[in-house]
């Protein structure tokens, strides 16, 4: 009986878990909101602790009972539930949240909530951007902001993407945004602000956003805010992120068989017989040239065979079975490319009390390219103070420093690409040159094996692009420092007077160095072409705010005075005949000949502003807002000023009565504006002004008369 008992429960048992793991099931789905996916969602089985994050692209997968309840949620939106039922794909649509529309929004000269701004403006938050392993927030906005073009124009660790903003603004001129850092126009390179210290990044499209910035907003402006301390107990963060570096797309298809390739030839070589002499014999002709001045070098014919006539079945046009290859070539694709990891680390600390709180961070990065001998590494370091000595006074301080170092061999637009050798060298040239027999010959020089500089190869011959990879230097060393200074006065209840003082500057060494014994430096016994270069932007910015509320009014008026300067040096030196190979090379007394005379130039901008704006908003259901700038600006002769501006107003419909009782709509706002921008980059620095060029003729002086200028030109609008 008791065995009989046992055998029951052991198959009720079984019989409950059967009907458990019947439940259980996977659900996959895409989390998205009005702009299109939303990564980083948080999707939690309500009630547990057990949940999921949804991916780049929006899309999730949890392990799942059958009526449970999936809890959505993310920073900004409302929380959504649904409830698990008989399918397994479940997609949500999230909404923001009505909190969200009183969140602060960073925009031109100032903040404004989503609610109030008549304007159009999106806002990339920390923890998007955490999500993304890149170098730096050009490349973070990618699939971030609708409207926003991102072109990421090379896979060189540290490329800065190309970015339009609803399109190009300009036909000849300037066609990128303003950037902004910390309120100040930023013309330093976007690598030298490290992502992790970034607090939010807003992207200002219309008119209305950018007209107060005048001609350098005309395509749009990208605000960017790093992080601050705050009030309370030290934080201390370490973030490391290690990956690998691949390429996902796949190659060209092309002829990997040297057969193929050949027979294939000897076909095109009596086509061509055939196309001067319709009666001729195209097999001999192809026989007798197919190695050849007119065809191929025979130092190429990897075959065991002398004559063609034995190499290829004249009745098939193929390769004669039984034919041996002297050796393989070698795939060019397995020695270009490298799979290479990538290795980022993050130190940040912050705190402080009511009067003073301060934000520090160190990061590093370690970005080995895709192509050999390609690399980018970078050293950041940011302070970030605020520092309230007296309730009527603010300051503010906030210093970046970053070194960097690029490596882009074999990367060149020309032959000298390794991509382009990969794609279009044919399969039966090898990367090594070959003896008599087919050995490889190894180098005495650098060690391992001779490379085949194409030297009779009939395409792309006396060059070889992985091994000036490997053995030239094409790559920069880059010193940058960014800062702002800011002290602001509360002059009366509502009138504050805010001063800030910003600048930029990078000193950049670029060293293209071409090795004495194989490729394009060996017959003048190795070269070296130095360019240094460096620059300085300073703005300097006056602004009265004043702001008052009435009973279901508010009004802000701000009058404001900025000047920028921009200063580039650049000198460059070439030389020939290097002297000392351990060590060096990238040191012109290293060399011995001057190749060409040394050159250096200096430019320099300004650009003098003044401008206002005016915001309105009544009941907190109409809101109006208008600016007007004026921009003067160096590169211009006679005509240096232009006037521009813009209007706007936005209405919150939702909250008319007659919107009360619909309950389909959570919030319906309604806005119109109208703006005239303009651009100045269209013309060069000192268009209107004739100049000449000082060259030497036989040790004298020499001065040759540039292009005429016209002096009336003036502002693209």
């Amino acid at each position: 009986m008791k065995t009989k008992l046992n055998g029951f429960l052991t198959l009720l048992l079984a019989f409950a878990v059967q009907i458990t793991f019947a439940q259980e099931k996977t659900v996959t789905g895409n989390v998205s909101d009005a702009s299109g996916p939303l990564p980083g969602v948080t999707v939690l089985i309500k009630g547990t602790k057990t949940g999921t994050q949804t991916d780049f692209d929006g899309n999730f997968s949890i392990r799942v009972n059958t009526g449970a309840v999936l809890q959505y949620s993310f920073m900004g939106m409302t929380t959504v539930e649904k409830t698990v039922g008989a399918s397994n794909i479940i997609d949500v649509t999230m909404q923001e949240s009505a909190e969200s529309l009183e969140e602060i929004v960073i925009v031109g000269y100032g903040t404004t909530t989503k609610q109030s701004f008549t304007g159009t403006a999106t806002v990339v938050k920390s923890e998007k951007l955490a999500l993304k392993s890149v170098s730096n927030v050009s490349q973070a906005l990618a699939g971030e902001v609708a409207g926003v073009n991102v072109i990421n124009t090379s896979g060189q660790p540290g490329t800065v993407a190309t970015i339009r903003i609803r399109g190009f603004g300009s036909v000849n001129g300037n066609r990128d945004p303003l950037y902004v850092l910390d309120g100040v126009p930023f013309s330093g390179s976007i690598n030298s602000i490290n992502p992790s210290d970034i607090e939010s990044t807003t992207v200002l499209k219309d008119a209305t956003a950018t007209a107060i910035y005048g001609s350098r907003g005309a395509n749009g402006v990208i605000l960017i805010t790093t992080k601050s301390g705050k009030s309370g107990a030290p934080v201390i963060e370490v973030n490391i992120k290690t990956g690998e570096n691949y390429n996902s797309l796949p190659r060209y298809d092309v002829i990997k068989s040297p057969e193929e390739f050949i027979e294939l030839s000897w076909l095109a070589m009596g086509n061509r017989s055939l196309d001067i002499n319709p009666t001729s014999d195209n097999v001999a002709y192809a026989n007798n040239y197919l190695f050849s001045s007119r065809g191929i070098d025979s130092k190429y014919n990897m075959w065991d065979v002398a004559d063609v006539s034995e190499l290829i079945d004249p009745t098939t046009g193929k390769v004669r079975a039984g034919v041996q290859r002297k050796y393989n070539p070698e795939n060019w694709e397995d020695y270009g490319f490298q799979s290479s990891s990538r290795t980022e680390l993050d130190l940040k600390m912050s705190g402080g009390n009511e009067n003073t709180q301060y934000f520090s961070s160190f990061g590093f990065l370690d970005d080995k390219g895709y192509v050999i001998n390609s690399a980018y590494k970078r050293y950041t370091t940011r302070l970030n103070i605020t520092h309230k000595p007296k309730e009527w006074l603010t300051a503010n301080a906030n210093i970046g420093y970053v070194y960097s170092e690029t490596k882009n061999n074999g990367q060149s637009e020309d032959s000298g690409s390794v991509f382009w050798f990969v794609d279009n060298i044919p399969s039966i040239y090898p990367l090594f040159e070959r003896d008599a027999n087919g050995e490889l010959i190894p180098d005495e020089i650098y060690g391992g094996y001779v490379y085949d500089y194409g030297v009779g190869r009939g395409f792309g011959a006396l060059t070889n692009s992985i091994a000036d990879a490997k053995y030239d230097k094409d790559g920069n060393d880059r010193h940058e420092i960014n800062g702002n200074f800011s002290i602001n006065f509360k002059l009366a209840e509502g009138l504050t007077f805010e001063n800030q003082y910003g600048a930029q500057y990078y000193n950049r060494t670029y060293n293209s160095i071409r090795n004495p014994f194989y490729g394009s430096g060996a017959s003048n016994g190795g070269s070296i072409y130095k360019t240094l270069s460096n620059a300085l932007t300073q703005n300097l910015l006056s602004l009265v705010r004043y702001k008052k509320s009435f009973d279901e009014s508010n009004l802000e008026i701000l009058l404001a005075h900025e000047a920028n300067t921009y200063t580039y040096n650049i000198s460059t030196a070439s030389k020939e005949k290097v002297v000392n190979l351990e060590n060096g090379l990238d040191v012109l007394n290293n060399y011995v000949v001057t190749s060409s005379p040394s050159t250096g130039y200096q430019l320099n901008t300004d650009l003098e502003s003044y401008f206002g704006q005016v915001n309105f908003s009544l009941q907190d259901k109409y809101y109006f807002t208008g600016s007007v700038r004026r921009d003067g600006s160096s590169r211009f002769a006679n005509d240096k000023w232009g006037t521009f501006g813009s209007v706007g107003a936005s209405w919150i419909m939702n909250k008319e009565s007659f919107m009360e009782n619909v309950d389909f709509v959570n919030y319906l706002k309604l806005k119109a504006s109208y703006g005239l921008l303009g651009d100045q980059a269209g013309a060069g620095i000192y268009s209107g002004q004739n100049s000449y060029s000082i060259n030497n003729l036989n040790d004298e002086i020499s001065l040759s008369v540039n292009a005429i200028q016209n002096p009336d030109l003036t502002w693209e609008t």
